[in-house]
């Protein structure tokens, strides 16, 4: 089946139990220590796996997608965009777990390309065809998926326009851990719809200032939100 040995497959299997388990006594207990995930990383790192060929890649790939995978499912079950603190600790831990996976994947071959998959077809034709092949793992992959949605919702339902920094921020806050190109794709399908709507429906208006002196003043004055977006 594979030309990994069987005590690899088992040490693999055995994280991924391990990583199972603290997950379920999460689900029961409530209680979930995000810190277990350097045990992990600790774990995957003593893995010492140098078989090479596309069969072994494509195992020892899924094997840790399989691990990773609900881990980053539950950092990000309840995070939002603006929960700055906890988006800096959840890439950071993100971080050490892309770094050990590509550690072992550089120990047994070469990268391969591996694309967005998904069982929506509109949804897969929504992610720029540049992102598709600028992607060299799963663990991209696997992260883009989630937060393209998390994005999605927010800058729909949440972001307002003139919010300029906030928007911007919210995006790069990530560029450590994803593709460049995918911050782009964000920008030209979340972003950039809104402020182009808000420019076509964007007025110079003029409203009377009244100035806490002797005498009422009329001034005429432009909102201005748009000139943050030149600075």
């Amino acid at each position: 089946l594979t030309n990994l040995k069987i005590n690899d497959l088992q040490k693999l299997i055995k994280i991924g139990d391990y990583c199972e388990s603290i997950l379920t006594e999460n689900l029961i207990n409530d209680d979930f220590n995000i810190n277990f995930i350097d045990d992990v990383v600790i774990k995957l790192g003593e893995l010492n796996i140098t078989e090479s060929g596309n069969e072994s890649i494509r195992t020892v790939d899924n094997l840790l997608i399989s691990i990773i995978n609900p881990i980053y499912l539950k950092l990000m079950e309840d995070w939002e965009p603006v929960q700055f603190n906890k988006t800096e600790e959840i890439i950071d831990k993100l971080i050490k777990l892309r770094d050990v996976y590509l550690q072992i994947k550089n120990n047994i071959g070469k990268k391969q390309v591996i694309t967005i998959s998904s069982d929506d077809e509109a949804e897969e034709e929504e992610v720029d065809k540049n992102i598709k092949q600028n992607l060299s793992t799963s663990f991209d992959n696997m992260i883009i998926l989630q937060l393209q949605e998390k994005f999605k919702t927010f800058f729909v339902n949440d972001w307002n326009f003139k919010q300029i920094n906030l928007g911007i921020g919210i995006l790069f806050d990530w560029e450590e851990l994803i593709p460049i190109q995918f911050i782009h794709f964000c920008f030209k399908k979340f972003i950039l719809p809104k402020l182009l709507e808000a420019i076509e429906n964007w007025e110079i208006k003029i409203d009377e200032i009244v100035e806490e002196q002797e005498e009422e003043e009329e001034n005429e004055y432009f909102d201005d939100w748009i000139i943050g977006w030149f600075a």
